[in-house]
């Protein structure tokens, strides 16, 4: 049975299927290259490339990633291993490149493709590489014996009281890194009133402190020992020399006045001092005033200047005038005079390097924090009468051994009045301690501090107190120190007042991780919480490295540096210890909660809240839910498998470790104290970064040399769904996925095998329902470096090679919505924006590039060469909106168009007859006009005949638009025959399908061919032109609604259909519809 049947296509944006065709959805392609599946307005030919910039440096092997700054988009392509490892790209012409640099370019070496991660917040952009292990440093003390005395015989031992000295420290290390910093000399100047400590707080007040660290000092004027960060293994250390810097005597030679090295003083009557006598009146009358004495001052026969006799000495600009001895008396004896001498600053500097012991081998590292202090306290808090007091201090030397206890005569209060007050007992211990050789005392009220006469020349190692009444009378501790474990259990022992910087511990001994330290501060007037060991910080030039956003904005200069994290600053190594990632690599980096975290293999640490550089406890005597969290995955359910990548997801923090995925569970994500990791599946994901797509997230992965998309999903009550959504292609994204990008439901991806091709996505759903999971491809002209969504535009960089084989960098952009294509008019542009990639009107950003073609965006005239379209200047149009006729008259006026063989032969009214040898001819261009061939009339050869005016524009170049043509390919899948069913249509594996003809349903569409492909006999090719509408141009395509119509007669099983186009015009295609003969064998039951 054999009856004619028509099915119509409702439309064909539903992508590629590599299905068999019995069971593809009648709306996918066998292939679709260059379109965009849009469900509003069908399928359409993907717009051009717009070339936005064009950057003469090669891109290829570098790796480029984008950042935004107050809504700007910058652009870095960065590679450590280049002699420029850093570069701006403008991704705009019009845009300046900016000067762009990296500080310490080390932590970038030798990446790969997936080695950095890069988020950004609104003031900084954090860039991580995956394969640096963090280090930690720390601020520890490494001592210099700096000795002055006697190195040069120049400089005697009272030499600092005479003169002033520069002690300059040409280099030092940095304590946040494990790099060496090379400064500009820092000059100290050293008079006779200063002390070695003053020496180390000018130091530290003419450097930043992450340059020198803390700087401390003991000694005396003649040798001093200063305290630096410490020093790397391979750092030579700092290089100290002493500038001798005097005021030189000055005096007066015979021939010219220079500073006389003998400093004597001088006197004739050009060069000398009058001392005269004045008398002061405050109301006029003699008998009220008094006399005051001046010196005036005579330098080369000049009154100079004059001060009250008081003074000996005169400053005036860069001299000192000084008055010597009496000579004598002037005229009536009123005047005497006296001699002078002037000096002038001269500097003599004396260039050694002194004595520098580095670190100090003799005492060694007992002057480390971390060893015993040599400082310690007592507070007297109870006194009644006849109370006593015992007090014994145990010390040993700088070498650690142990001396004879210092035991203090008892202290009795006894019965009298002024005995019994806090402060007599305090004193007492004072005035003992103060007898003793090797240390003394100072009180704060009723609290002692006691230390070592001479710095780290003696540690105490504890202090014993005893009260023969209550023993919360008396309290003893020394200063607090890494090694030692002596402090106060409770902070009520602590007295209100104290030496400044002394710095306790307080907590159970027995407990580990349970202490937390406070330090006396006198501007607070109390204690504060600090840490034992304030050094410890991470190595920053192995942590993320950073870009300052407001530091761009302020300097136009773009920097990739290391950055400052916050040091330990509270508790210890066990109460504060380094986080987890020290002496790991770090696999990702990520924010969470208004913190920044890091993961490591088996670790998720996140900063403090609001702190990104705080990976510390900031407190240690109380629990704070803003504080850093360290939570470990728990090995028991993932084995041995590395945290690969870590997204925020569904509102949750979502880990995946590669076969195993986990969630945080949290109070929430202020509050992190509770937290943990929940494993929520265990799909194999690959070790790539998901890609967040809406409700999901893209995982890709790689199988026999084809990728394949998962869209992993929650699906309620903590139970998550992986589901391949490249099912229905599975060999169709060829090679390794290596970038992937989401916009406004539209997905491309590159893979690493073929750089011109960008595999995309249309995507629409609603709710649950996905309702497009449309799969496509464009090929580009250039291959592709980097790519990323800014608004509704894709930007992508290519690399381009010219016929002077110099490789560019093209910066093109790519407008997500399709083009709104209009009617073309004598008045306007011919309705749309020619279809070709990096087009630009600008011609000069494609020079030497052969394969750029033209076409006049006025008029729609194509251009095969750059050059030709640059050199044309006209264009030839027909006026069909004032078309005369058709007429036809064989008497007069006499129209007509006659075909005799192969001669034509037209008259015009009456004119004179034109002849042309072509009778397949349909028009006759001749003086102006364009002749129309018509439909025959009743005498046979005779054609009507109608005609319109030729006129010839000129165009100038901004008309010109240039591009690379592309080829746009839609391959239908073969067409079943099939029936509707119940559930749906059902293939009709018994019938016979011959396809008589197709429609195609077109919106403003351009020139293209359909390609029908036969098994078994001859194929064809049918072209669609467009219809011209108002006006026709020479060469153009125009663009028309009318539907198209072609022929196929085949059997469905045995055509293939292609429909082509690399003409640069629209192409919207709506649905399609066919009508064939179908014979059935039977039927179905």
């Amino acid at each position: 049975m054999s009856s004619l049947v028509n099915h119509s296509v409702t439309n064909l944006i539903n992508g590629v299927s590599q299905q068999a065709t019995s069971v593809r959805l009648d709306n996918q392609l066998e292939e679709q290259v260059n379109c965009f599946s849009d469900v509003t307005k069908g399928l359409t030919i993907r717009n051009g490339l717009e070339l936005k910039n064009v950057v003469s440096q090669d891109l290829s092997g570098r790796h480029c990633f984008e950042f935004d700054v107050d809504g700007v988009k910058y652009m870095l392509a960065l590679n450590a291993n280049d002699g420029t490892p850093l570069l701006h790209v403008p991704l705009t012409a019009d845009v300046e490149e900016l000067t762009a640099s990296i500080t310490d370019a080390d932590y970038f070496k030798d990446i790969s493709g997936n080695d950095l991660r890069i988020i950004e917040d609104k003031d900084y952009v954090y860039i991580l590489n995956k394969k640096k292990e963090v280090g930690s440093s720390n601020l520890k003390s490494t001592f210099y014996d700096i000795k002055i005395t006697n190195d040069v015989t120049t400089l005697t031992d009272t030499v600092w009281d005479t003169g002033t000295y520069t002690l300059t420290i040409t280099s030092v290390a940095d304590p946040e890194t494990s790099a060496t910093v090379v400064e500009s000399p820092i000059d100290i100047v050293v008079d006779d009133t200063m002390t070695p400590l003053d020496v180390a707080n000018a130091i530290n007040a003419t450097t930043i402190t992450n340059e020198t660290g803390e700087c401390t000092a003991v000694g005396n004027k003649s040798s001093y020992r200063l305290a630096f960060a410490v020093i790397p293994e391979d750092f030579n250390g700092p290089t100290v020399s002493i500038a001798e810097t005097t005021a030189i005597q000055g005096g007066f030679s015979s021939t010219v006045y220079e500073p006389n090295p003998n400093g004597s003083f001088f006197y004739n009557d050009d060069f000398k001092v009058e001392r005269r006598s004045v008398y002061n009146s405050t109301d006029g009358i003699f008998s009220s005033g008094t006399y005051v004495s001046y010196y005036y001052f005579f330098w080369a026969g000049t009154e100079i200047g004059s001060t009250p006799a008081t003074n000996k000495t005169w400053k005036n600009g860069i001299y000192t005038y000084f008055v010597g001895n009496f000579v004598g008396l002037l005229g009536d004896f009123s005047v005497s005079e006296h001699q002078i001498r002037r000096e002038s600053p001269f500097t003599s500097t004396v260039n050694y390097t002194p004595s520098v012991i580095q670190p100090n081998t003799t005492l060694g590292s007992e002057f480390s924090t971390d060893k015993f202090p040599d400082e310690g306290m007592i507070w007297v808090t109870g006194v009644a009468s006849n109370q006593t007091y015992d007090v014994t201090v145990e010390y040993t030397d700088a070498a650690g051994t142990p001396q004879t206890p210092i035991t203090l005569t008892t202290i009795n209060v006894g019965t009298t009045t002024s005995n019994i007050k806090l402060n007599w007992v305090a004193g007492q211990i004072q005035s003992q301690l103060n007898a003793t050789t090797h240390f003394s005392a100072t009180t704060y009220n009723n609290a002692v501090h006691v230390n070592s006469t001479t710095p780290y020349a003696y540690f105490i190692t504890n202090i014993k107190v005893a009260n023969n009444f209550d023993i919360t009378s008396l309290t003893g501790a020394i200063k607090a120190s890494v090694d030692n474990e002596n402090g106060v259990t409770d902070i009520s022992t602590l007295p209100p007042t104290f030496l400044d910087g002394f710095k306790v511990r307080v907590g159970n001994e027995s407990t580990e991780g349970a202490n937390y330290y406070l330090r006396y501060d006198s501007n607070f007037q109390g204690w504060k919480e600090c840490g034992i060991d304030e050094s410890r910080v991470l190595d920053s030039v192995t942590m993320p490295y950073i870009i300052d956003k407001d530091k761009l904005k302020k300097t136009q200069l773009i920097t990739i540096e290391p950055t400052s994290w916050e040091r330990s600053k509270a508790g210890d190594a066990d109460s504060n210890p380094y986080p987890s990632f020290v002496g790991r690599t770090i696999n990702d980096i990520f924010f969470y909660g208004s913190r920044l975290g890091v993961a490591t293999d088996d670790s998720i640490i996140m900063s403090a809240i609001d702190k990104p550089t705080v990976f510390f406890r900031t407190t240690c005597n109380k629990t704070v839910t803003s504080e850093r969290v360290d939570i470990k995955l728990d090995s028991s359910k993932i084995g041995y498998a590395a945290i690969n990548n870590v997204v925020t997801y569904d509102g949750k923090l979502f880990i995946n470790t590669g076969s195993i995925q986990s969630v945080l569970l949290v109070n929430t994500s202020f509050d992190l104290t509770s937290a943990r990791l929940s494993e929520v599946s265990s799909y194999t994901l690959g070790d790539r970064k998901p890609l967040p797509v809406d409700n999901g997230l893209y995982f890709s992965l790689t199988n026999n040399g084809f990728s394949n998309i998962y869209n992993y999903q929650a699906l309620g009550n903590n139970t998550y769904e992986a589901k391949n959504i490249t099912k229905h292609i599975p060999t169709y994204i060829e090679g390794t996925v290596d970038k992937m990008g989401y916009a406004d439901n539209f997905a491309v991806m590159t893979v690493e095998e073929d750089r011109k091709v960008l595999y995309t996505q249309n995507r629409y759903s609603q709710g649950s329902d996905v309702l497009q999971n449309a799969w496509h491809r464009w090929t580009l002209p250039y291959d592709i470096e980097h790519f990323f969504f800014s608004e509704n535009n894709l930007y992508l960089l290519m690399t381009a090679t010219d016929s002077l084989a110099a490789t560019k960098t093209f910066v093109c952009k790519y407008d997500l919505t399709p083009q709104v294509v209009e009617e073309a008019s004598a008045e306007a542009y011919i309705g749309w924006r020619p279809y070709l990639d990096c087009w630009t009107k600008d011609k000069s950003l494609i020079e030497n590039f052969t394969e750029f073609k033209g076409i006049n965006d006025k008029y729609g005239k194509p251009y095969d060469t750059v050059t030709e379209a640059y050199d044309s200047t006209e264009i030839t149009q027909i006026n069909l909106g004032a078309v005369d006729g058709p007429y036809y008259d064989a008497s007069s006026p006499v129209f007509y168009w006659n075909v005799v063989g192969d001669t034509v032969t037209l008259v015009w009214n009456d004119g004179t007859p034109i002849v042309v040898g072509n009778s397949a001819q349909t028009f006759v261009d001749f003086g102006g006009y364009r002749y129309f061939k018509g439909d025959e009339s009743v005498t046979s050869g005779y054609f009507n005949i109608s005609r319109a005016a030729i006129t010839t524009e000129v165009f100038y170049e901004d008309d010109i638009v240039y591009g690379v043509p592309f080829e746009l390919t839609i391959e239908l899948s073969e067409i079943i025959p099939r029936t509707q069913g119940q559930d749906g249509y059902v293939v009709m594996n018994y019938a016979k399908l011959l396809l008589r003809r197709m429609r195609l349903y077109l919106s403003k569409s351009g020139v293209f061919k359909v390609n029908v492909d036969f098994e078994d006999r001859q194929d064809y090719i049918v072209t669609y032109t467009g219809q011209p509408l108002g006006r026709a141009l020479l060469g153009r395509g125009s663009v028309s609604d009318i539907n198209f119509n072609f022929p196929i007669n085949g059997r469905s099983n045995k055509v293939k259909i292609t429909i082509t186009s690399d003409s640069s015009t629209p192409f919207n295609l709506l649905s399609a519809e066919w009508q064939g003969q179908l014979t059935v064998k039977g039927r179905n039951i």
